[in-house]
């Protein structure tokens, strides 16, 4: 599902905006998160469990790292370990065919590595780097750690830049997912923002690519 098909505009995003309008403000972080996995799970739902385990092991991390909550010690290894992991996870999705090659040119046939078929998760990379920010960021005491999982999940898994980007830093987003204002204001300005930028997608862009790529 991308930003510029008729499921996203027509059926997912009216959908979401009235179910978040109806829901009770304590209600809604947790209706962000599910409308992310659901809009992830759209393009493949099996890699829904490996969005959880980044989530799970950077929240926990987050939680380990905050000044004063526990000992310096610990603290640091809770920012290393989670930093690590995001990094391993990432790592092997885009490196382990590369390094497996290249040791397999080197060792010939006898000593060849065979790895299982690896597909590239959409937008890992942004989630990945994401989560990173979160746990720095509370680390370095930047902004306080996430209320809960939930919390955490509508932060880091926020499907209008879960695909694509761009990074996000926690500590910008912290208040908002404490406490948010709306107002009509606020919304048109939203929708006269999506709808312009749809068109210059649809209109231009699109319009342009193939004469692009001629060239």
């Amino acid at each position: 599902m991308v930003f510029s098909s008729p499921v996203f505009v027509f059926g997912f995003l009216p959908l979401f905006l009235a179910a978040y309008y109806l829901t009770p403000r304590k209600g809604r972080n947790l209706l962000i998160a599910i409308a992310s996995l659901m809009f992830y799970g759209w393009w493949k739902a099996a890699y829904l469990a490996l969005l959880l385990l980044i989530a799970a092991v950077s929240f926990t991390a987050g939680h380990l790292a905050q000044p004063g909550a526990f000992s310096p010690r610990l603290q640091r290894w809770a920012v290393r370990g989670g930093v690590a992991a995001n990094l391993c996870l990432l790592g092997y999705f885009k490196y382990a065919y590369f390094l497996a090659g290249t040791f397999s040119h080197f060792a010939g046939s006898t000593g060849a590595i065979r790895l299982p078929e690896i597909i590239l998760p959409i937008g890992i990379s942004f989630l990945v780097f994401q989560s990173i920010s979160y746990i720095i960021d509370v680390s370095r005491g930047d902004a306080p750690p996430a209320r809960s999982a939930v919390d955490f999940l509508a932060f880091s898994m926020l499907f209008p830049q879960l695909i694509a980007g761009p990074i996000l830093r926690y500590k910008d987003l912290a208040a908002q997912l404490r406490g948010r204002s709306h107002s009509l204001a606020q919304f048109t300005g939203g929708l006269k923002r999506f709808v312009t930028g749809l068109a210059m997608k649809l209109l231009i862009a699109d319009s342009v690519a193939p004469l692009a790529d001629r060239l």
